[in-house]
């Protein structure tokens, strides 16, 4: 309310007639949330069918988890220390 006694005052519009807006403003005030209460379901639904979809291994998950492995095994081969071909052959 006082934010439209506010804004009626800034736009140059008599504050004298707020209750004629008070009249009517409870009124789009239920359709507004009803309106927002249909949208949250609508949302809800869709987050629902979401997550009851048969669950699948996207493809960029198959090639991230693969590439994770190739660093993995490449890492471990840094690790171990490399063998020459003469010390081998002196054994």
């Amino acid at each position: 309310l006082v934010t439209m006694i506010i804004v009626l005052s800034a736009v140059g519009l008599p504050a004298d007639d707020i209750s004629t807006i008070i009249a009517v403003d409870w009124f789009l005030d239920r359709l507004r949330t009803c309106v927002n209460i249909c949208g949250d379901a609508v949302g809800c639904a869709f987050v629902q069918a979401l997550i009851e979809r048969e669950p699948q291994t996207p493809i960029i998950i198959r090639k991230i988890s693969l590439w994770t492995h190739r660093i993995k095994t490449k890492k471990q081969s840094m690790m171990q220390p490399k063998i020459s071909e003469e010390s081998e052959s002196s054994v």
